[in-house]
């Protein structure tokens, strides 16, 4: 009588599928918990005493580029207009910002 030795099969768990499992599960409690209570985190946000509105201050962009060419707004200037159209935009708005590129 001819008895072979059985070999055991080694035991193995496929986990492959299990990240797969485990990522959507914590997308969807992750998109549930924003769904159900959007305000979790309250916060404070200060409050304006005088109940006005702030303004953006104007803001005229003076330019140079390679050439020494002046730039007023993107509009060509030379360098004798340069301060009267400055002066000129002062007028419309006197808290007006420079900026010099």
């Amino acid at each position: 009588m001819n008895l072979r030795k059985r070999t055991k099969g080694s035991v193995e768990v496929h986990t492959s599928a299990l990240n797969d499992i485990m990522f959507f599960l914590m997308l969807f409690f992750l998109l549930a918990s924003a769904v159900v209570n959007p305000q979790v985190v309250k916060l404070l946000l200060p409050q304006s005493s005088s109940g006005q509105q702030s303004t953006a201050k104007k803001a005229v962009t003076v330019s140079i580029d390679e050439n020494l060419n002046y730039f007023v707004d993107k509009k060509p200037a030379t360098a004798e207009s340069l301060q009267s159209a400055i002066e000129a935009y002062q007028k419309l708005a006197p808290d007006m910002t420079i900026i010099l590129y």
